[in-house]
């Protein structure tokens, strides 16, 4: 997420030209969700690209901590407070 805005925020600025690479090996599904900070919702408003995005999320009501992921044993949990209504 931090090369995307950067990127964005410099063809906000006005350059034409701007490439973006990705260290990973293999770019597989993996079954995981990008989770987005509060900060970082913020910084893609401000580069007004945050409402097309939120339309696509899941809104995340609740994190847990588990033992293991066999048993599912629930350790904690935490409820999850908005960053915008």
């Amino acid at each position: 997420m931090g090369g995307l805005g950067c990127a964005l925020a410099l063809a906000k600025k006005g350059f034409k030209h701007i490439d973006v690479y990705e260290n990973a090996s293999n770019l597989g599904f993996v079954g995981a969700g990008i989770q987005l900070a509060p900060n970082m919702t913020r910084i893609l408003d401000r580069l007004g690209c945050w409402d097309e995005i939120f339309k696509e999320a899941t809104d995340v009501k609740e994190t847990s901590i588990r033992r293991t992921f066999t048993s599912g044993a629930r350790k904690s949990s935490l409820d999850i407070i908005p960053s915008r209504d």
